[in-house]
């Protein structure tokens, strides 16, 4: 299966959920995307970002 982020024709080897259970996400086929190593760790890095800011606020 290719990767389905911009196009991409890279093989993808991951199977990520669209919005990420922390955020919200079901854990069903519906919220599954299949990424290449690179966008699937971009986008951990930018849901991770996003819980770190989240987790900051709710301790002001």
């Amino acid at each position: 299966m290719a990767c389905e982020k911009a196009g991409r024709v890279t093989p993808a080897t991951i199977v990520d959920h669209v919005l990420a259970l922390a955020e919200g996400g079901a854990d069903d086929d519906g919220n599954r995307q299949a990424l290449c190593k690179r966008h699937h760790d971009a986008k951990s890095a930018a849901e991770a970002a996003r819980g770190r800011a989240r987790r900051r606020l709710q301790r002001s």
